[in-house]
């Protein structure tokens, strides 16, 4: 992996596990996170997603419910386009961390955008730019 982000030298990453705002959500490590999450991800990475939008609802004030069980993702009819970047953990290692997150709802087989975030550490970098481009 070719890392950007050295979050533990990055003053904002101390002063946010300080404070308890929500990480990145890093991939156990040797796993990356899949393009699209849904009820046959895995579950590590259905949480992931559900913690991105707990952080989305402490910003915006605007309950998010979200759980990680397949029958709600299946219920739902949940999918979830990925924002990824290889971080560099505490433990001076690579990991792909989940830093924002598209989510749509399927309506009579058609997908309608529910919600998106990105974490705050990485706006403004030009992360909506490869998700656009895909989802044309």
């Amino acid at each position: 992996m070719n890392c950007k982000y050295n979050l533990k030298m990055n003053s904002d990453y101390a002063d946010a596990t300080r404070y308890m705002v929500i990480k990145p959500q890093n991939a156990p490590l040797g796993k990356k996170f899949d393009e699209w999450i849904t009820a046959s991800s895995p579950k590590w990475q259905r949480i992931a997603v559900i913690q991105l939008t707990r952080y989305l609802s402490l910003e915006t004030g605007y309950r998010q419910d979200a759980e990680e069980y397949v029958e709600t993702w299946n219920e739902n009819h949940i999918e979830v386009f990925s924002i990824t970047e290889c971080i560099y953990c505490k433990d001076d290692r690579e990991r792909d961390a989940l830093v924002g997150i598209l989510t749509f709802h399927k309506y009579n087989s058609v997908p309608v955008l529910y919600h998106c975030y990105i974490h705050p550490f990485f706006r403004k970098k030009g992360k909506w730019l490869k998700p656009g481009r895909q989802l044309r």
